[in-house]
């Protein structure tokens, strides 16, 4: 009897459990706009290849080329411009204010994390250089692998 009414319950929570998960709506369309998404260079995660469509490849390409797919929306991907606050190496200062051509997206900046997170957040950088995203490398940390947040395959 007790084995009957275990299978009984476990039938009826597996439907309920498929019920529920094909309740779930779809994720939300951003109807084909398209983003200005700032890179940082990492091995393997964002790295400049001449032969990917994109000029890049690595895992975060991967990351944002399916997250555009799902939820339709077009991308311009573009490492950090120069011209944010904290993009000064004592190398390559880029001027905002200045009349003089600067070379934006020098390649001291490729790999500036705090600088590539400017191009997004802060108001000083131009119009031209500013971008709606800043994607960078993702740590798998003990605490995230324990919470399930992450895996990692071997």
């Amino acid at each position: 009897m007790m084995k009957s009414f275990c299978t009984t319950a476990a039938i009826i929570i597996g439907a309920l459990a498929v019920q529920v998960v094909q309740a779930q709506p779809d994720p939300p369309t951003l109807s084909g706009q398209t983003f200005k998404i700032t890179l940082i260079e990492a091995d393997g995660f964002v790295t400049i290849d001449d032969t990917a469509p994109d000029g890049y490849s690595g895992y975060i390409i991967d990351m944002i080329t399916n997250v555009a797919a799902a939820a339709d929306f077009k991308y311009e991907l573009s490492l950090p411009s120069g011209f944010g606050s904290q993009c000064t190496d004592g190398s390559v200062i880029i001027d905002a204010n200045s009349t003089e051509p600067d070379t934006p997206y020098d390649d001291v900046y490729a790999s500036a994390y705090l600088c590539g997170e400017d191009d997004t957040l802060d108001p000083d950088v131009p119009e031209e250089y500013s971008t709606d995203m800043y994607w960078s490398m993702y740590y798998v940390t003990n605490q995230r692998q324990l919470l399930g947040k992450f895996s990692v395959s071997t």
